[in-house]
């Protein structure tokens, strides 16, 4: 199996941002049961692909540097960890490697609201201040992943 050089994730919010995570500041993360849909749209065949699982940890050190990856107004910009717990509301990873490639994943949304997922939680480290963020219904998984980091 060939592993790519990862470069970023842009996380994606409900409203289009996205903030660009680097490999330096993720320090972990990890995306399960991945599933892929395949579509037919006027004339064209399309593909997209959803996840059930997302687990990550980003570094503190991402809320010093401009992290938004889009061109929103600036009286929008807000540092990346206030933004990810100011709202429940990621709708897509974005893998970004080395190679200028890219994997699109729409993350698990529950239910009828358009701006809130209920199954997005998150929680600070008390000792080194990282952002643990988990996107799951199985809450024996979420809650395991948030006692042991």
């Amino acid at each position: 199996m060939e592993f790519k050089k990862f470069k970023e994730v842009h996380i994606v919010l409900e409203n289009c941002e996205a903030y660009r995570i680097t490999w330096s500041n993720l320090k972990s993360f990890s995306i399960s049961d991945i599933s892929k849909r395949i579509y037919k749209h006027e004339n064209r065949l399309g593909t997209s692909f959803y996840c059930k699982h997302v687990f990550m940890k980003i570094s503190k050190e991402s809320n010093l540097i401009d992290c938004q990856a889009d061109s929103f107004p600036v009286e929008w910009k807000k540092p990346v960890l206030d933004r990810l717990t100011e709202h429940a509301d990621i709708v897509a990873l974005d893998i970004i490697y080395e190679d200028g490639t890219n994997e699109y994943i729409y993350v698990d949304w529950v239910g009828d609201s358009d701006y809130v997922n209920p199954v997005q939680l998150h929680k600070f480290c008390s000792q080194t201040g990282d952002l643990f963020i988990a996107i799951t219904q199985d809450a024996e998984m979420r809650n395991e992943y948030f006692e042991y980091n």
